[in-house]
This record gives structure tokens, sequence and C-alpha cells, in this order.
């Protein structure tokens, strides 16, 4: 149908993944210490809400315990990380590295007891295993080109670019410049 001149596919993920086997469960780390909270586990990070916030300064010691563990009151998280805003993660965000993820529930309990590994994601970006994917063919695309890394701040105004529109107020990325849309006839 020769659509390809007129058509531009892009294939993307958010995140890539990595094999993690070691559960940890940051709920029942908490409670042993009399600590009541709720975990909302993503893989290599984790949202605690604390049944009683004056407990921070215990519950991040009783976190920093942990082997592997680090954990940031959601006020003072690193400001590269630009994950916010704070009143909206809880009390506490944690952090943990491969092999480890942070778990909940029976479900995940038992897949760690009986030796079920899996894969994880949120973890820091900058590992080469968090990588997402990035694919283009068509309109705008060299044929045979490669890119290498892609930002994913990158994607919308790329988008934008190639639809020959502003990007979103929000975007902080830029367009690829490997990627541009043809002239106008």
């Amino acid at each position: 149908r020769d659509a390809w001149k007129d058509v531009t596919l892009l294939v993307v993920s958010d995140h890539g993944m990595a094999s993690s086997s070691e559960g940890v469960d940051l709920r029942s780390a908490l409670g042993e210490h009399g600590i009541g909270a709720e975990v909302a586990p993503f893989g290599g990070i984790a949202l605690v809400r604390l049944e009683d916030p004056s407990r921070r300064a215990q519950a991040l010691e009783r976190l920093h315990a942990l082997p592997g563990v680090r954990a940031f009151a959601s006020d003072a998280l690193p400001a590269e990380w630009r994950y916010g805003p704070a009143d909206r993660l809880g009390d506490l965000v944690a952090v943990t590295a491969p092999p480890r993820f942070f778990r909940a529930g029976t479900l995940a309990r038992v897949a760690s007891a009986v030796g079920h590994f899996s894969g994880a994601h949120g973890y820091a970006p900058k590992r080469g295993d968090m990588g997402g994917i990035f694919f283009a063919k068509g309109r705008g695309v060299a044929p045979g080109s490669k890119l290498g890394s892609v930002s994913m701040l990158d994607v919308a105004p790329t988008v934008s670019r190639l639809l020959g529109m502003e990007p979103p107020r929000q975007s902080e990325g830029r367009p690829l410049e490997a990627l541009t849309p043809p002239e106008a006839p």
C-alpha cells in the first residue's frame, strides 16, 4: 500500500524490568515494632502511609535497618527524582535494588517462599535494565537510522513535532533530532 510515506509508527514502553527474587515486606517489618502502616509496593519502590504520622522518624529508622533498603520522608526526596507531589505519596518512600523487591499480600509471600522468581520495575531509572524500548518507522524516520538511548521525556515533544503541533505545556524533553517531519509540499 506504500503507506509508510504517510504514517509514522512509534512503539514505546515506559520502563524496563529487572530480575527480582528477594521479597521485602515493609508492612510486616514496621508492624514488628508496633508501627502501623499501609504500603503500596511497586517493585523497587514503595509508598508508605503511617497510621500515626508522628512516628515517621521511628519508621525511617526501622526501614533503614533493613538490608538494601533506603527510605525518605516523602517531602524530602532527592530533587533529581522529580517524584511527587509529596502529599500524594504518603509519609515515606522506600527504595531498593535488584534482586530485592517490595512485596505485599499472601500471594507474594507464597511465591517468594517457594522460590518463584519474577521481574519488577521501579528501580533507579539510570540502571540499564530499567530502560524502555523506542522503535520508530515510517514518515520522518530515515531508513536504517539508529537513535541510541532515548529519554522518555522526549517522546511527547517528538510526537508533537511529527504531527506539526506544539508540545504539551508540561513537556520537559526535546524533540529527537533524528526524527523529523518531511518538508511540506
